[in-house]
């Protein structure tokens, strides 16, 4: 249940992947099993609870260039409507509060749908 908001911490603590699918060395556009369209973002808790996340943004950043920025919604997730799954190449993510403070820092990888940031 959410109501816990994110502490600012280290932001070279590393994220995980949550889904990533490949098949021989290739990127599958669609496939039968994806679930997500859109480059979906998770923010947990170390025990897996959702953090309070209303008014964070999600901001992508691909060679020094902001893509695109999204809202959190108070369950954690954010969606990206302009980045398809799975993702072509890889970005950096940060978690930035309403005043713009980054919170967490994470690398995306390329071919993913879901993106997690624990803790």
């Amino acid at each position: 249940m959410p109501g816990v908001k994110p502490k600012l911490k280290d932001p070279m603590v590393k994220g995980k992947v949550l889904r990533k699918v490949v098949s021989g060395g290739k990127v599958l556009s669609k496939v039968a099993s994806q679930r997500f369209s859109r480059l979906t973002i998770v923010w947990l808790q170390q025990n897996g609870n959702p953090f309070d996340t209303a008014g964070f943004r999600a901001r992508l950043i691909r060679n020094g260039q902001v893509v695109a920025v999204t809202q959190f919604d108070r369950y954690g997730v954010a969606r990206f409507s302009t980045i398809d799954a799975l993702t072509r190449v890889s970005y950096t993510l940060q978690a930035v509060d309403s005043n713009g403070v980054v919170f967490r820092t994470r690398t995306v990888p390329a071919r993913v749908e879901v993106f997690g940031i624990i803790g």
